[in-house]
């Protein structure tokens, strides 16, 4: 029987977003989380999550390439970063420079550098035991260029990686539930595709290096896991991981962003709309239903 984790991204975007994560926590709903290292709030909320006795949760560094300031030295990484300092690439630039050989080079050699300090500073946040586990903002360590940034990064750092997240997605699934597919957008049709196929050189690299991961539930589905439709293809996904001997990762964006925590430091407008949408309070709702679901 494959491991069915419930999991909620962007701990950290914002102090508001991570308690109502914590909530979560608290009723025993999630199994794990992923914590953003490099916005503001980020002191702030590794101290709610210290007061709430939560700091052995299961936790992913979370690397964000897409929203807030580098924790790297800004001379180290300006092909990444404006004058100021904040994010200047986007997952699209990234994902063409991945086919520029010069361009690539070097700017794997800077996000390369980012990644070791944004483990860095969780790591250092969360003390004790921490079990080192990694995914991305928007699955960024998809892109090719990230992907060879984030593995020269481990084999540099001689860390233990217990979990990197695998943004593969059973498709068959969606297409057995026909009354669903209104709820299918097709930017994440593509954006699923897409994943799919960067996912067969990224498992393979995984494998080399012993490193575990398993399959996603949430990337077709990305802002709009309601608890109705998460509910109809819960057992067709379980049943599809356990096919392959797969455990399955369950993704949640359970947190709120409030509008007065948006600042120069959510740049992109799409990642705005994306933190203050009512799709977050219908996630949390569903990440409940299906705690439910599964413990029955």
């Amino acid at each position: 029987m494959s491991k069915i984790e419930l999991h909620a991204d962007d701990f950290a975007v914002s102090a508001h977003a991570s308690k109502d994560i914590i909530a979560l926590l608290k009723e025993d709903v999630l199994d794990s989380i992923s914590i953003i290292p490099n916005m503001k709030c980020f002191e702030e909320t590794m101290e709610l999550l210290r007061d709430a006795d939560l700091m052995k949760v299961p936790a992913s560094v979370h690397l964000n390439f897409m929203e807030g300031k580098s924790c790297a030295a800004l001379e180290d990484v300006p092909l990444l970063v404006d004058e100021n300092g904040f994010f200047k690439v986007t997952w699209f630039s990234l994902f063409f420079d991945s086919f520029k050989p010069d361009r690539r080079r070097a700017l794997t050699l800077q996000l390369a550098c980012e990644i070791e300090s944004q483990i860095r500073k969780i790591q250092t946040a969360m003390q004790g035991e921490y079990q080192l586990r990694i995914d991305s903002h928007q699955h960024t360590h998809m892109i090719p260029v990230v992907r060879d940034a984030l593995l020269l990064a481990i084999d540099r750092m001689g860390e233990d990686v217990t979990f990197v997240r695998l943004a593969k997605e059973p498709l068959v699934p969606f297409l057995k539930h026909s009354e669903l597919y209104r709820e299918y957008s097709v930017v994440n049709l593509i954006k699923n595709v897409l994943l799919w196929a960067l996912a067969f050189p990224m498992e393979k690299q995984l494998k080399k290096r012993n490193i575990p991961y398993s399959y996603l539930f949430g990337l077709m589905l990305s802002g709009n896991m309601n608890a109705a439709c998460v509910e109809q293809l819960y057992l067709d996904m379980a049943a599809s991981a356990d096919k392959k001997e797969q455990d399955l990762e369950i993704l949640f964006h359970p947190g709120s962003v409030l509008e007065s925590e948006i600042s120069e430091e959510n740049v992109q407008h799409s990642f705005i709309e994306f933190h203050l949408s009512s799709s977050r309070k219908s996630e949390y709702e569903a990440a409940t239903v299906l705690d439910k679901l599964r413990k029955r």
